[in-house]
């Protein structure tokens, strides 16, 4: 029995995308206020995770996140948030955001992901907290760039000075769905000013 159930892990640790934590080199987040034009400018961004096939960055403000990437277009830039950094499966506190570049440019969606309920987590779509961002976009050659800051629509309760979060950038295809019980290993970084 028991070699059943390591075996069964085994088994979910290989085929979960999201199991190995991101290598962030800076936990700690000074607020910071890009400017969103869709280009990255190296002094306006703290870079995120760098050992991907996209390049990541990731800022915040009191009630605001800031994120951007650059990756391959043929791909989806989807990016994880724990805002209490106490697990991807606990509380009503994770957000998805997924960018898909469409032929008329970025298409940003979000759901969170609830983990309370008895029947075990469920995904909830969010459009508040879409109707609540704001982001621009570009491409060249076959990559695409997008800075986008999710504001607290209220729904939320975006962590402030001296809180920490988990964060996590991911390339994936367009496609490419997953349960709302698969864990994700997430970087926790704290929010300094």
């Amino acid at each position: 029995c028991m070699s059943l159930i390591l075996g069964t892990l085994l088994l979910l640790s290989q085929s979960n995308p999201f199991s190995t934590p991101p290598s962030v080199e800076n936990g700690l987040r000074l607020a910071l206020s890009p400017k969103l034009d869709g280009t990255i400018v190296a002094e306006e961004w703290d870079p995120f995770d760098q050992n991907q096939p996209a390049s990541t960055f990731f800022q915040w403000e009191p009630g605001q996140l800031h994120l951007a990437g650059t990756w391959p277009t043929s791909k989806d830039l989807l990016v994880s948030l724990d805002l209490s950094a106490n697990g991807w499966l606990k509380g009503r506190d994770n957000i998805e955001v997924r960018v898909h570049w469409a032929a008329a440019g970025p298409e940003v969606s979000a759901k969170f992901l609830d983990g309370t309920p008895v029947s075990g987590p469920a995904w909830t779509q969010d459009p508040a907290l879409i109707a609540a961002s704001k982001f621009a976009g570009s491409t060249a050659d076959a990559s695409a760039t997008i800075e986008l800051t999710l504001f607290d629509p209220g729904t939320f309760s975006f962590p402030g000075p001296g809180e920490k979060m988990g964060v996590r950038f991911d390339t994936v295809e367009p496609e490419a769905v997953w349960e709302p019980y698969l864990p994700r290993a997430l970087a926790a970084v704290e929010l300094g000013t």
